[in-house]
């Protein structure tokens, strides 16, 4: 609790998710506005002010924080992925026996990702899983791990930036609003990722789905992304059309679909280069 202006008395309270009206409406008497706010950690967000004026005086209006918020998609998007999973197979697969099979685990890939999309499996459950699948094997947990471990060194050695990555990352973050990475990769990793290929630009915030406990596309995966990043708006740019432009754009997100080869005809830049921040 502090006092605001004039002697108001302010209490704040975590937004509901049910919408400013409906917040008035249960506390009838109050006034609620919602606003951008910080704690002494440095983490942002939205929260509802009530006010409560003293005897006698009008209360005051409502008014809408309306903050906006340009984030990004990670693998595919800032990030050559094809490119460094083709070269860690190629490296990976005889040292466990198997002949490199690119198309196998592209496909792995997509199924294991789905079912952690959908919340059926968790992030380390799914690589489980398609390692399984890839080896034919039944193994224990731990001898999964040790085997995924040995792709993933391979996988990093190979990551690179995308050329226009950097610049578009640069010409968001001028444009002074909040920016972050949305990624259903693990936090660590894709950190890693930033840190290794030259992306990791102060105020690039990380919003992964092992962190916001969740995954893109289902719905509150995008509201977490909005709390840290304390807005209630967002342009995304990303590869996947499902995960960052159909549901995005469901939200009242505006939407960049990029498609580097172009062959989607649902396509709206094939470079990050023409991305336009307004």
């Amino acid at each position: 609790m502090f006092f605001g202006p004039r002697g108001v008395e302010v209490r704040l309270f975590r937004h509901s998710g049910r919408g400013r009206q409906g917040l008035c409406r249960e506390i009838r008497t109050r006034v609620l506005l919602e606003c951008d706010f910080s704690d002494t950690t440095g983490a942002a967000g939205r929260q509802c002010v009530e006010i409560i004026e003293p005897p006698g005086t009008n209360p005051p209006s409502i008014r809408t924080m309306n903050r906006h918020a340009i984030l990004f998609d990670l693998d595919g998007t800032l990030v050559d992925h094809t490119s460094a999973s083709h070269a860690a197979l190629r490296a990976w697969s005889p040292t466990i026996g198997i002949e490199p099979d690119f198309q196998r685990w592209l496909e792995l890939d997509k199924w294991g990702f789905g079912r952690f999309e959908r919340g059926e499996t968790t992030h380390l459950g799914q690589r489980r899983d398609r390692i399984r699948a890839y080896t034919g094997r039944e193994m224990d947990d731990d001898t999964c791990d040790e085997i995924y471990t040995g792709y993933l060194r391979a996988y990093e050695q190979h990551w690179t930036a995308f050329d226009d990555a950097l610049p578009c990352l640069e010409r968001a973050l001028a444009t002074g609003d909040p920016v972050g990475i949305l990624t259903n990769g693990s936090e660590e990793m894709q950190q890693d990722k930033l840190n290794r290929t030259g992306l990791n630009l102060p105020g690039v915030v990380m919003l992964a789905a092992t962190t916001l406990d969740s995954a893109k596309p289902r719905p509150e995966m995008y509201e977490r992304a909005l709390d840290r990043l304390g807005a209630t708006t967002a342009t995304i740019v990303g590869d996947d059309w499902v995960n960052d432009v159909e549901k995005p754009r469901e939200l009242g997100w505006k939407a960049w679909y990029i498609n580097r080869p172009g062959t989607d005809p649902r396509v709206d830049v094939t470079s990050l280069d023409q991305v336009v921040f307004a």
